[in-house]
């Protein structure tokens, strides 16, 4: 029996590892993500994730996860995804507890009172990672509560909250190599009832990593022509923009799937901008759901920092409904 929480619709508990098990009667997304480079070669640039979606429906319920290791300037990409299906009674390959995310010896995640521990282990890479909690949990939107539409209903709404600006130290193994590594990372957390099968909801999500040490996260809804974001400062308390453009300047097709694949970004309300949004690892764009590694370029082609990006399928296509079905394509023998 897989541990869970209540879901409240109306608010959230008071800190982030309240809200850490999955919820019953709700979906929920674990995410984490950051950039490292060997200690003794710092040109050496890696980017790591793990995204872990729980798909909560009356007719369908199942996890996704997903992982990857990048070495940038090579831009080579290791990624790993699965399917495992939610059925009553059975046991599961992964389990939540209070503490930690267990799936195997090939994605663990173990929370501390200071740290996060991240493990993952791929066909050629292996990861170890701490992930330390140097700063509080920062709420998304209206007191945590995104809506995902211009008018505030309870159907197109889900919580976000972020653990910013962790300073991580580790190792990688690569092949046969073996090095320490260290960066910075954040964990994004949100949860809701999310009707993904209405691609109204589905969102161009991006969280940047400034070479200044600000870190902006952003949720773009083209089709319900929305917008919610969140600014940290490096040295100023969050705040939460809403006023911004991410427009498209390319896009690509994927099996008749059109995705926008460069942006242009600009942020007036912080006067930060304009910045291109330029992937850097090309094999991101897969289907079901995209998950590009960008660089943040202004016009002249200065390297502003890094940043990860999450593409739905219904963001960018003239679509009422999407089966949550197609979501399963990520493990296509199941």
């Amino acid at each position: 029996m897989q541990k869970t929480i209540q879901y409240n619709k109306q608010k959230h508990g008071e800190t982030f590892m309240e809200e850490w098990l999955p919820h019953r009667d709700a979906s929920d997304i674990w995410q984490f993500q950051g950039i490292v480079h060997e200690i003794d070669d710092p040109q050496s640039v890696y980017a790591f994730r793990l995204v872990i979606y729980r798909m909560n429906y009356l007719l369908e319920s199942f996890y996704l996860i997903h992982y990857s290791l990048s070495e940038v300037l090579k831009t080579t990409d290791y990624t790993e995804s699965i399917v495992i299906p939610i059925k009553p009674g059975k046991k599961m390959q992964l389990s939540f507890d209070d503490e930690s995310f267990l799936f195997g010896d090939m994605a663990q995640v173990l929370d501390t009172e200071h740290a996060m521990v991240l493990r993952l282990r791929g066909n050629e890479f292996a990861i170890e990672l701490r992930m330390d909690k140097d700063y509080p949990p920062i709420w998304y939107g209206d007191e945590g509560k995104v809506f995902l539409a211009p008018t505030e209903k309870e159907t197109r709404a889900m919580f976000c909250c972020a653990l910013p600006r962790m300073n991580t130290f580790g190792r990688i193994t690569l092949g046969e190599r073996d090095f320490r590594v260290q960066g910075i990372a954040a964990v994004e957390r949100s949860w809701g009832k999310v009707p993904l099968k209405h691609a109204s909801v589905h969102w161009e999500r991006f969280y940047l990593f400034f070479d200044d040490m600000d870190e902006m996260a952003l949720i773009n809804l083209p089709l319900a022509d929305h917008k919610e974001g969140m600014y940290l400062h490096h040295n100023l308390e969050p705040m939460r923009i809403q006023e911004f453009s991410l427009d498209p300047v390319e896009y690509i097709e994927i099996d008749e799937w059109r995705f926008s694949s460069r942006w242009e970004l600009n942020v007036p309300a912080i006067n930060r901008g304009p910045y291109y949004l330029i992937p850097l690892i090309k094999s991101h764009f897969t289907l079901p759901v995209c998950r590009p590694f960008v660089g943040i370029y202004d016009q002249e082609g200065k390297k502003y920092g890094y940043g990860y990006g999450e593409l739905h399928p219904g963001a960018r296509n003239e679509l009422d409904t999407i089966s949550l079905s197609f979501f399963r394509n990520a493990n296509p023998d199941l």
